[in-house]
């Protein structure tokens, strides 16, 4: 009796044994496959005869292209325009980061002034979304607007417009206009047509923390009088922010008034009065972003056309504001800027350009040194 329990409970040892073997084999599968490796081709203009800009952007755009193949989710061209998340470190050969390895198998300027270079890149597929969702910035907004004056597409959009003006003012300087085309999401009257979903699809494809959505229109209401007409206006608008996954405000408006000599003019009267309503709201839950003083001290410029080019590329980048100096010194150059962001992004950006060397920052001031090579 006791031997034949002593065999059972082998026997189970051993069933229990191997169903871990599995387990770990399916577990190991699982890892294989937690990568896809793609070669595609990022490219970008020189611009200014700035070869290491182009160069950086000709790798942020490749390293898009492949985030894209592998997650299949769209990022629009002017997300990576002239920006550093796609050159951070810790998107690249990270525990966390969407590329586990990457090699450039080829890179040349061609007679036209583009930068081509070819990646060869392993992609995460694991958690894709979640952690593009972490490389959204506060800084850039994208509008999904749609207007109609009396069932007419308007060709210019109050609202989207008056937005812009008034988000610029509160220190947002990357606004995104996105293309309608007839969404069915906005043309709906009810705001709950247009979901958290539906906004984070914007926001990844931008790369942006913020995205206002909305739709109004005018019809028209009565005439009283040979030149004065009169419409009605409603719309909505929804603001979300994509990391929080949070609705932050969604105002809708309805019945507003507008006149004019033509129904036409009464239309886009109304129109201009619910935005003006709509934005106060939106504006109310949209924080106002603030600009820190910081000084670049640049040590060693060779000359003053090196000064210019230096200015000139400081001015470029993004989250850059105001860059004022009192002159040029070729020992010690001050310049004196704006900016949005933590100065150790700046630093690190600084760092990327190859005759520069940060000597050191802190939070009011970096300081950089001109390489020797670069001087002669």
């Amino acid at each position: 009796m006791g031997v034949r329990l002593w065999i059972n409970n082998k026997k189970l040892l051993v069933m229990m044994g191997l169903a871990l073997i599995m387990q770990g084999a399916f577990l190991c599968e699982d890892a294989v496959s937690s990568t896809q490796t793609v070669v595609v081709e990022g490219m970008a203009p020189m611009i200014q005869d700035d070869r290491v800009q182009a160069r950086d952007e000709a790798l942020a755009d490749a390293r898009i292209r492949a985030i894209e193949q592998v997650a299949g989710v769209r990022i629009e061209a002017k997300a990576v325009f002239s920006q550093e998340l796609m050159l951070d470190s810790t998107l690249v050969s990270s525990s966390e980061g969407l590329i586990l390895e990457e090699k450039i198998l080829s890179e040349a300027m061609d007679d036209t002034g583009i930068y081509h270079l070819k990646l060869e890149a392993a992609v995460s597929t694991d958690h894709v979304k979640k952690r593009l969702k972490s490389l959204l910035r506060d800084d850039r907004i994208v509008l999904h607007i749609s207007e109609t004056n009396l069932d007419q597409a308007a060709g210019f959009s109050i609202l989207a417009n008056r937005l812009t003006q008034q988000l610029n003012q509160n220190g947002y300087l990357q606004i995104i206009h996105s293309e309608i085309n007839a969404d069915p999401a906005l043309t709906r009257s009810s705001p709950d047509s247009f979901s958290i979903t539906d906004a984070e699809k914007l926001g990844i494809g931008h790369l942006a923390d913020i995205v206002i959505a909305g739709h109004i229109q005018s019809r028209a209401s009565a005439q009283f009088g040979e030149n004065l007409f009169s419409a009605h206006a409603e719309g909505w608008v929804r603001v979300f922010a994509i990391n929080e996954n949070r609705l932050l405000t969604s105002p809708c408006l309805s019945n507003i008034k507008g006149f004019g000599a033509n129904p036409e003019q009464a239309g886009r009267d109304a129109l201009a009065n619910i935005t003006h309503q709509l934005c106060e709201q939106v504006l109310n839950h949209v924080a106002q972003r603030s600009f820190r003083q910081l000084e670049v001290v640049v040590y060693d410029i060779p000359d003053f056309d090196q000064f210019k080019k230096f200015k000139n590329m400081l001015s470029l980048m993004r989250w850059v504001q105001q860059v004022e100096t009192s002159g040029f010194s070729q020992a010690k150059t001050r310049f004196n800027i704006q900016y949005a962001q933590q100065p150790e992004i700046l630093a690190s950006r600084l760092q990327m350009v190859d005759d520069l060397s940060v000597l050191r920052f802190d939070s009011q001031c970096i300081e950089v040194k001109v390489k020797e090579k670069a001087q002669h």
